[in-house]
C-alpha cells in the first residue's frame, strides 16, 4: 500500500490520530544519558501503517549538491526546509521566510559562520503525514517539561552522501561536534552499495559512548544536542560499478524562548 504523500485540502493544518501512538519507556534516557536509540519497526509502528518505504526513499532521488563544502567535497547532496510546531495541534507549518541554515563557526569549523541556502524540500514531502506524525512523535519523546520555551522552530535535512567505486564519503567531516540545536533525531532512509557509516554519540569531552551502525529503514537516534556530541564514519564503496550512499533525514529541535 501506498503511502498518503499529502492531504491537498489544508495538508499542513491537518492532525492524523494515530492509534499506534506511544510513548516509550526509554524516553527517560534522553534525560539521563543524552541519546536513545529506536530501531526502525518501532518507530514504523507508531506511524501511518500504510507507509511505501519507495515512495518515501524517491524523495531523495533528486537533491542538489552541497556547493559550501570547504574541503571541496562533491560527496554530499541536500535539501533544507524550516517550519514551526504548533503543540496544541500537533502540525507543522512551513516557514516561508526561512530558506538558510546558520551554524556558528564555533560549531561548525568546516562550514560554520556563512548563511548557507539550499534547495527547498518539496511540498509534497513537506506536507505529507510522515513527516508529521514522524515530528509529532519525536517531539512526544523530548524531555519538554524540563525546559523553558514558548515555540518550537523545526529544521528538517535531507542528506544523500555517496561515494564513487573505489571511494569514500564523509557523512560528518567536521568531526565529532554538536549541531548547535536542543534536540536532533537522525533517521535512516537508505543505505546502498557501502560499507561503514557508524553513529556515534560521546561526552561533550569526545569520549565515546555509543557506536551503532544503522541499518534499516527509520533506524533512529534522537540526541539532547546539549548533552552528547555526535558523529558517523566514512562510508566506503563495496561494488566496482555502482555509486554507494547513505540517506539520511536530520530533524532540528529548536526551542525559542
Amino acid at each position: 500500500m501506498e503511502i498518503k504523500l499529502s492531504n491537498k485540502q489544508g495538508a499542513m493544518n491537518t492532525t492524523y490520530d494515530n492509534p499506534y501512538h506511544r510513548i516509550p519507556e526509554s524516553m527517560d534516557d534522553i534525560s539521563q544519558q543524552g541519546f536513545i536509540n529506536i530501531d526502525g519497526h518501532d518507530v514504523l509502528n507508531n506511524l501511518p501503517s500504510n507507509l511505501c518505504h519507495e515512495n518515501i526513499q524517491d524523495f531523495w532521488s533528486n537533491l542538489e549538491l552541497d556547493k559550501y563544502m570547504n574541503d571541496n567535497g562533491v560527496y554530499r547532496k541536500r535539501k533544507f526546509a524550516s517550519f514551526e510546531y504548533d503543540e496544541d495541534t500537533k502540525t507543522l507549518s512551513f516557514l516561508k521566510d526561512r530558506n538558510t541554515f546558520y551554524q556558528s563557526s564555533d560549531i561548525n569549523k568546516l562550514n560554520g559562520g556563512v548563511n548557507r541556502q539550499f534547495s527547498i524540500i518539496e511540498n509534497d514531502f513537506s506536507e505529507s503525514i510522515f513527516l508529521q506524525s514522524l515530528v509529532r512523535y519525536c517531539i512526544d519523546l523530548l524531555p519538554l517539561k524540563e525546559k523553558i520555551y514558548s515555540s518550537i522552530n523545526i529544521n528538517v535535512h535531507q542528506f544523500r552522501i555517496s561515494c564513487q567505486p573505489g571511494s569514500f564519503g564523509m557523512p560528518t567531516p567536521e568531526g565529532i561536534h554538536n549541531d548547535g540545536h536542543h534536540f536532533v533525531s537522525q533517521h535512516l532512509i537508505s543505505r546502498k552499495y557501502i560499507s561503514g557509516g557508524v553513529s556515534g554519540i560521546y561526552c561533550n569531552e569526545k569520549n565515546p559512548i555509543k557506536h551503532r551502525q544503522l541499518n534499516s529503514f527509520m533506524d533512529t537516534i534522537i540526541v539532547d544536542d546539549n548533552k552528547v556530541k555526535h558523529d558517523v564514519s566514512p562510508i566506503i564503496s563495496i561494488d566496482s560499478k555502482e555509486v554507494g550512499y547513505r540517506d539520511m533525514l536530520i530533524i532540528d529541535y529548536i526551542l525559542l524562548q
